[in-house]
């Protein structure tokens, strides 16, 4: 390609030199014609050789890889989100006094579900009903709780 640009520009810088050495008259109009069959040659040159080919491997393995680069993308928007509600979800925690509340919150992209789970240490005396409580009103998720 760039071969090409290069063949285009000589090939007008040359033509322009040459039309100005060419003294006016009748021989001025058949070289004028000469140089432009030239240059439209000159443009044409690739085309009728053959030299831009497409090639479909480059183009599928461009695909594939941002099918890819979209799947990566994907999972770190999940494990983000999933990150951002367990550390908003701990600090509800503690505002209302639990503390040593360990949270897993697990998310499916296939089947576009949230689960939620709270493990509570078992020497605390925590109550079940207060802690799904919480946590619906806040996710709108009826939580698993593990002791």
């Amino acid at each position: 390609m760039q071969n090409w640009a290069m063949s285009i520009c000589v090939a007008m810088i040359g033509g322009a030199l040459f039309s100005m050495l060419v003294p006016n008259g009748n021989m001025k109009k058949v070289l004028t014609f000469t140089l432009n069959l030239f240059f439209i040659s000159t443009i044409a040159a690739p085309i009728l050789t053959g030299i831009t080919q497409l090639d479909f491997s480059s183009n599928l393995k461009n695909i594939i890889q941002n099918d890819k680069l979209s799947e990566v993308s994907i999972n770190q928007t999940i494990d983000l989100a999933k990150k951002n509600l367990e550390t908003g979800l701990k600090a509800v925690f503690i505002q209302n006094g639990y503390k040593d509340v360990d949270i897993n919150i697990d998310i499916n992209k296939e089947n576009e579900t949230t689960e939620v789970c709270v493990k509570i240490p078992e020497d605390e005396q925590y109550s079940k009903k207060d802690i799904e409580q919480l946590v619906i009103g806040e996710m709108g998720i009826k939580p698993e709780i593990i002791y």
